[in-house]
Parts: structure tokens; C-alpha cells; sequence
């Protein structure tokens, strides 16, 4: 039930960034047709609406002891909103926004992975003992126990076929999608599909030690690396945060102009990084990367 829940919440999350990102997009793109200068309703409201998920990620970083690039980003919406810069505010917010919808797609894209790598993996398989097939969990399979594998069943473990032959696909090893027929003597991967014809199999590698497990374990590894660059982007952030900063006063006390400010503040801002980091993930789980 709170999987459900949690799932739900992840559509109704990604849908709002993808209407607030459409509701910011019309705005300015009419506010450049119209070529009016002065502030509408709209588009103070349209920057208002930008800036609530901004002060909602702030909150949680501000709870979690993390300066993060919402910080900046919120300085420069707040900055914004002082100045009356009503549509730079709005197109700060539409950046945050895709950038919010590129991180909840690549995390939908990650699962979406691991889904596809576990159903591969079947619960229940059937074992020859003597002349009996019993069926039993795969956790149970041992070393060296026969394996029966029947037209459409995926191959629980990795192994040598013993008796019986077989049209194997074996795309999720090799990328190609041919048949391959396995014969007495061949060696068969698990996450290969047994298309036509019955095999019964030697177990020789199975559990963490199986073809597919492995293949779980590093996509499992490569969502850490991804955490980690994450890290990387946050400690350059921090550091990056506050030489903004730092810089902004200076201008304030040199020039004496708040616009001047904000004009750095508006250059600097930190959208573009925001961006920049799901979408390279993105991009990297494309299909045929």
C-alpha cells in the first residue's frame, strides 16, 4: 500500500513540474509576442507559482543540514521579487522546473531498468531428482542440481545443458535478438529466454555468482556513482553558493546599485547547473548508450 501511495505520488509530482513548466512557458512566450513591458498579474502570479517548489526544496535542505542549488536559486527569485524583475523570476522557475522533470524521469527511468533486469528472474524453478521434477524456490538451488527449463521459461541460472535442445535468445547478453540453438555440452546465461524446445541444465553458477545477478549488481552500482557525482555537484555548490554571493555584495558596495546585484546574481544563478546534472543522466539511459 505505501509503495502504491509513493508511486502515485511520483506521477502526481512529475505531472505538476510538467504543467508548471507549461503554465511558465505560454507565459513568457506571450509576454514576448505582446511585447509588453509593464507587469501583468499573470506574470507575477506565474512567478509566484515558479517559486513554491523552490522554497519547498530550500525547506528540506535547510532540514537536512544541505546548501543546495535551490539556495542560490531562491536568493536570486527573492532578489527578483524585490527588484520587480517578474519575468526573469519566471524563466529562474521554468529552468527549476525541467530540471525537476528530468531528475524524476531518470529515476523513473532507473527503476524502469531494474524492473525489466528482475523479471527475468523467475521465483519458482523446477529441479530433476532422479526421475522425479520437483519445484522449488531458486534461492534453494545448489551447485550442480539439474535445472529443467520448458519453452518460454527464462534460464533461472547459469550452466551446462546436460540432455535436450533448444532455440535460446540470448539478447539481453549479446544485444541481438537471434536464436541460438543450444545443444548437450553448450553453456546457457541466465536472462536468456528459452524460445522453443526443453533443457535440462547443470547448475554451475547461481545466486551473486549468476550472469543476471551480476548485471543487477552493477546497475545497482552505477545508481551509487550517480549519487556520488551528485555529492561531487553538491560540494561544488556549496562553494559555488557562497563565492556568488560574496560577489554580489561587492558589486552592491562598489556600485552602490542594487540592480547591478541582481543583474550578477541573474548570471549566476545556479539553474543552469540544476539542469545540467539530470539531464546528462538522462541522456546516459537513453536507449543504445
Amino acid at each position: 500500500m505505501i509503495s502504491k501511495v509513493k508511486k502515485n505520488f511520483w506521477h502526481v509530482e512529475l505531472w505538476v513540474n510538467i504543467f508548471l513548466a507549461g503554465l511558465l512557458s505560454v507565459v513568457l512566450l506571450i509576454q514576448y509576442i505582446s511585447g509588453v513591458a509593464e507587469p501583468k498579474k499573470i506574470l507575477i502570479v506565474s512567478a509566484l507559482l515558479g517559486f513554491l517548489p523552490v522554497l519547498w526544496a530550500m525547506g528540506k535542505a535547510f532540514w537536512g543540514k544541505k546548501l543546495s542549488i535551490d539556495f542560490l536559486a531562491g536568493i536570486a527569485l527573492v532578489a527578483c521579487f524585490w527588484g520587480h524583475e517578474w519575468q526573469s523570476a519566471v524563466f529562474i522557475g521554468l529552468m527549476l522546473a525541467f530540471a525537476r522533470i528530468f531528475f524524476l524521469w531518470t529515476q523513473a527511468k532507473e527503476k524502469k531498468i531494474l524492473d525489466s533486469l528482475i523479471k527475468y528472474q523467475p521465483k519458482k524453478i523446477r529441479v530433476k531428482q532422479g526421475e522425479v521434477i520437483k519445484e522449488i524456490n531458486l534461492s534453494k538451488v545448489r551447485k550442480g542440481d539439474l535445472v529443467v527449463v520448458e519453452t518460454g521459461d527464462f534460464l533461472p541460472i547459469d550452466g551446462v545443458v546436460v540432455s535436450g535442445q533448444a532455440g535460446v535468445n540470448e539478447a539481453m547478453i549479446t544485444g541481438e535478438s537471434e536464436i541460438k540453438l543450444k545443444k548437450p555440452g553448450d553453456w546457457v546465461f541466465s536472462a536468456s529466454v528459452n524460445e522453443s524446445g526443453s533443457l535440462i541444465v547443470r547448475a554451475e553458477k547461481i545466486g551473486t555468482e549468476s550472469f543476471l545477478a551480476k548485471m543487477i549488481k552493477l546497475v545497482d552500482q552505477a545508481s551509487r556513482k550517480k549519487a556520488k557525482s551528485e555529492r561531487i555537484a553538491d560540494k561544488f555548490t556549496l562553494w559555488y553558493v557562497i563565492g556568488i554571493l560574496a560577489l554580489a555584495l561587492v558589486v552592491f558596495f562598489i556600485f552602490k546599485d542594487f540592480k547591478v546585484s541582481l543583474a550578477v546574481l541573474l548570471v549566476a544563478c545556479a539553474d543552469d547547473i540544476a539542469v545540467a546534472i539530470p539531464l546528462s543522466f538522462t541522456i546516459a539511459l537513453r536507449p543504445g548508450c
